[in-house]
Parts: structure tokens; sequence; C-alpha cells
């Protein structure tokens, strides 16, 4: 597939790995991302039924289980459509 890209559309991966570079937004969303978790942590375990800390890790490691496994697609698809070059 990649072999068949005209040049013109091939795309192009940099070099440059500066700290404000746009590698950076990874960072971002998730540093973002756990703020927002942090924040309403308290809501979400007083919304909980019947309460408890074990409970509610096991919603929590549920959810962070199942974002992880939604990303680990993404990124296996980005593999098989990119190959090596991502």
């Amino acid at each position: 597939f990649y072999d068949d890209i005209d040049d013109d559309y091939t795309p192009v991966f940099g070099t440059y790995n500066g700290a404000w570079g746009l590698g950076i937004l990874p960072l971002a969303c998730m540093a973002y991302e756990g703020y927002v978790m942090h924040y309403n942590s308290a809501r979400f375990y007083a919304e909980l039924k019947n309460a408890s800390l074990v409970r509610f890790g096991g919603v929590v490691t549920g959810a962070f289980g199942f974002t992880a496994a939604i990303y680990i697609a993404i990124a296996c698809v980005g593999y098989l459509t990119f190959g090596g070059n991502s």
C-alpha cells in the first residue's frame, strides 16, 4: 500500500524532537484528562450505587482498562495503515 502512494501524497515524518513540537500533544492530552478525572472523582464516588473504595477502584480500573483497549486498537490500526513509518 505505502509503495503505491504517489510521491505528492506520501507522508513525511520529521526528525525534530524539541520539547515544544507537535510530539508534546499526547502528553498535554493525558495531563488534561488526568486533571479532569481528578476533579470529578469525588462526584463519581458519591453517585456510585453501594459506594465503597473497593467498588470504586474496580470501576476506575475497568474504565481505564476499556480506555486503554481503545487506545491500543487505534494504535494498531495506525500501525497497520502506515507500517514502520508510524
